[in-house]
């Protein structure tokens, strides 16, 4: 168990700060670290690893796995209640699913329990269809559109053979 005893001053300031509830820049300035550190180097230069299993530590004895997985399943099932009024009187009340509260903890929930891998590119595949009977499979990733493979398909056969309907037997 990593032990915030081990840290250099300054990191276990910063680690104490973050603990009260101080944002990353707001910790960083506490700890006596420059401005310019504080905006642009949080974690090259403080949230190195021994900072990172300090805070974990820290976090996995104030908070059983349990509860966290409670509270990670809870959220899954996140609703929302839209309330409506006419002429400024209430006239009904809808509970509805809460799609992005549900979505954020499941990727949350996803992260945890090692559903996700880091180390491979998340990559989508797309189909974008231009004049001519073209269309050309682009490979998206998060890395953005300069690192999209485009691969052109001819499709003109399948796509005059799909607009002519079904064919008629001889």
């Amino acid at each position: 168990m990593a032990s915030l005893n081990t840290l250099v001053p300054k990191k276990r300031a910063y680690v104490k700060a973050r603990v009260a509830g101080a944002t990353q820049h707001q910790a960083a300035l506490k700890a006596g670290y420059s401005a310019k550190t504080a905006r642009c180097g949080i974690h090259s230069a403080i949230e190195t690893d021994d900072v990172k299993a300090v805070l974990q530590s820290i976090i996995q004895s104030a908070i059983p796995a349990q509860k966290l997985a409670s509270v990670l399943a809870a959220g899954l099932d996140a609703t929302t209640t839209q309330l409506c009024s006419h002429e400024g009187k209430f006239t009904d009340e809808r509970t509805l699913p809460d799609y992005a509260r549900r979505l954020s903890y499941a990727q949350v929930a996803a992260e945890y329990a090692g559903y996700v891998a880091h180390d491979q590119p998340v990559t989508n595949q797309v189909v974008v269809l231009s004049g001519a009977g073209r269309a050309e499979l682009e490979q998206v990733s998060p890395v953005g559109p300069a690192a999209a493979e485009h691969k052109a398909i001819d499709v003109s056969a399948s796509v005059e053979a799909a607009l002519a309907g079904p064919s008629k037997p001889s």
